[in-house]
């Protein structure tokens, strides 16, 4: 990676620390700045304004979560899969899955995805990002309960795309609780139920 590419980095690395921690007040360049150790004047030599970094930001997660869904989706069985990206999205940290993280990362990480959902109220160019991240999460879902029915490991009356709305809203609800109320006691709850949707209401 060349020193641009890394100091950009450091800088999305130094925004995401931002985003998460309640030492900052507020997201601005300049509390970016801080947490990088570096001059104001370099966070805009390569994010002009402040939306430019948010966006930015939002693509780097981005990025990082499809790999960790991508090694997700890695069982071949569609039960054990759908089973995995699930509870993956629910806790909704990158190194969730990984035991790397405490329970307080996930709550922030979350926290940090609902402020940036936030800004997309006002925003099309972030609203279209997370439409598409969205739209990444819900194929991922639907495609797996689909090869499920087609190879026999799910019920043939299963909707595959009724059923992926109920498991995406459930997942995103439990999300949200996490983030507003710095709980994550239920979301154990939502993969418990989801696991027993799986074994119970999906496989044949």
């Amino acid at each position: 990676m060349s020193d641009d590419g890394s100091t950009r980095e450091e800088l999305l690395d130094a925004a995401y620390e931002v985003l998460v921690s309640p030492e900052y007040e507020g997201f601005t360049t300049a509390a970016v700045a801080e947490a990088a150790g570096r001059n104001q004047s370099l966070v805009h030599y390569y994010f002009d304004t402040k939306r430019d970094l948010v966006l930015a930001l939002f693509d780097y997660l981005h990025d990082i979560v499809d790999d960790h869904l991508d090694a997700a989706a890695d069982a071949d069985d569609p039960a054990d899969r759908l089973e995995t990206l699930l509870t993956y999205l629910v806790w909704a940290d990158p190194d969730a899955t990984e035991g790397e993280s405490t329970l307080e990362d996930a709550i922030a990480f979350k926290r940090g995805l609902l402020w940036l959902e936030a800004q997309a109220l006002t925003d099309e160019d972030l609203q279209a990002a997370m439409d598409a991240d969205r739209r990444y999460f819900w194929d991922a879902v639907e495609s797996t309960i689909r090869e499920g029915v087609e190879r026999g490991r799910f019920r043939e009356s299963i909707d595959p795309e009724a059923t992926t709305a109920l498991l995406v809203a459930a997942v995103g609800g439990a999300q949200t609780w996490a983030a507003i109320y710095e709980d994550d006691a239920r979301d154990q709850l939502v993969v418990e139920a989801m696991e027993t949707l799986i074994e119970e209401w999906l496989v044949a």
